[in-house]
């Protein structure tokens, strides 16, 4: 299970780690721009993936950041505040529109809603078959990848040891991801043919916001 602000463009995953909790972090109204503020100051924001880096200066205690230029694609949401940095995953589903130009005369509008937000959070909740893990050691004669299915108690002795891992100094750098997986067999087939099958956008074989990852934190509940 899932909680995510979603738009008809973009996908905020909310990070629901305790240790973020002092980052208010949503969607605009329309969708088309992210709403952070907090009791500290925001002095930087980055918005990057493996392709992609574009920065946003801060230094207030509200921010919005608009995502009209972000391409599609997921991302990571990284806030810097005082002494911590907060990380928010960000999926860019469908292109935004340019805006229609204005007309002179048009008839005013009418909401069945008025002030109700069309961004709602959103539950997704699917069989879970199993658990694709990656798994990468950084050491100083370089790194080891691990990749493999696993079950539920395996997660959680992967999720246990990074978590310790992080307060070391020989193991800070290592990272762990975990995917819900809902379609096993057909996984296997797409994750062999294509190693970057993990960066889908959507998927019906598994779920593309990842259940745990070193950055963000555990951000849904087995």
């Amino acid at each position: 299970m899932t909680l995510c602000l979603q738009g008809q463009n973009s996908t905020l995953l909310q990070n629901i780690n305790p240790r973020a909790k002092e980052l208010k972090h949503s969607l605009n109204t329309t969708g088309d721009s992210i709403l952070l503020s907090s009791d500290k100051m925001i002095y930087k924001v980055d918005i990057f993936n493996s392709e992609y880096e574009k920065s946003f200066s801060g230094n207030k205690y509200q921010l919005k950041i608009p995502l009209h230029d972000i391409p599609l694609g997921r991302f990571v949401v990284l806030a810097k505040l005082d002494a911590k940095l907060i990380a928010i995953s960000l999926l860019r589903n469908r292109p935004y529109e340019e805006p229609r130009q204005a007309l002179t005369m048009s008839r005013p509008s009418i909401e069945s809603n008025p002030g109700k937000s069309s961004i709602q959070p959103v539950k997704i909740k699917k069989a879970i078959k199993g658990y694709w893990i990656v798994k990468i050691i950084n050491g100083r004669l370089g790194s080891k990848r691990i990749r493999q299915m696993a079950n539920k108690a395996e997660v959680e002795k992967f999720i246990s040891v990074n978590e310790k891992e992080q307060n070391t100094r020989s193991g800070q750098h290592n990272k762990l991801t975990v995917w819900e997986v809902y379609n096993v067999d057909e996984f296997k087939k797409e994750i062999h043919s294509n190693k970057d099958y993990t960066k889908s956008i959507s998927s019906v074989n598994f779920n593309v916001i990842p259940y745990y990852d070193t950055t963000v934190g555990r951000t849904s509940a087995l």
